[in-house]
């Protein structure tokens, strides 16, 4: 989903006609939400044609309100392999999470989002983060990624067709320090995501390409 950001140069009566065009969107996605959930409870128990259908309506509108409440400004990194896309990644947010090495080792997805509070999330692929939240941090959860990633490819290069990690990660960044000329900007009231997607080692690489394309059209 694109994310719309404010230009602080509006005119004041601008930004709150924009700011009011946000708002009856989310009321009127809320109101829907609703109206699925009370179909949803109304077809409980019951056999129904279209309850795929219903669920990813659920979270698709549910997701939708959450992007408009709580707007992204999205980074990523897009290029081939072994092109130093994840050390760009780690220089721009101030955090050495994304591995490097001078082979392919980005795979799948990892998301970065600023918080205040360190988090590790393995959506997918083989992953043991630390046992309690206190134990992580930088050194601990760049290890954790670069193990999953090393697994990845190491199975891929066994013959095997592991699943595709996808890890997220939560902690505080440096371009959002409230010094930071960057998060003055933002003002606030736009969250921060950073994304190292996987490189591209030829032209016919569907698989990473189909990630890097759902990734981009939001």
């Amino acid at each position: 989903m694109t994310t719309t950001m404010i230009n602080r140069d509006e005119p004041p009566q601008r930004e709150a006609d924009l700011l009011a065009v946000v708002d009856d969107a989310c009321q009127t996605l809320e109101r829907l939400g609703a109206s699925l959930e009370r179909l949803d409870a109304s077809l409980a128990g019951e056999a129904h044609p279209f309850e795929q259908t219903l669920k990813e309506a659920r979270w698709a509108c549910a997701k939708a309100r959450d992007e408009l409440a709580h707007p992204a400004l999205t980074l990523a990194t897009v290029g081939t392999t072994s092109s130093g896309k994840s050390t760009l990644l780690n220089a721009l947010i101030g955090r050495r999470l994304a591995p490097m090495d001078t082979h392919e080792m980005s795979a799948g997805l990892l998301e970065v989002h600023h918080a205040k509070q360190w988090a590790l999330e393995v959506c997918s692929g083989q992953a043991t983060p630390p046992a309690t939240p206190e134990a992580l941090d930088e050194a601990s959860a760049h290890d954790t990624i670069r193990a999953c990633m090393e697994g990845y490819h190491q199975a891929r290069a066994d013959g095997e067709a592991p699943e595709i990690p996808h890890l997220r990660v939560s902690c505080p960044l440096f371009p959002m320090h409230p010094s930071h000329d960057f998060a003055r900007a933002l003002g606030g009231e736009v969250r921060f995501v950073a994304l190292d997607l996987p490189g591209l080692r030829t032209v016919d690489d569907q698989t990473h390409l189909e990630i890097i394309q759902s990734r981009v059209r939001r």
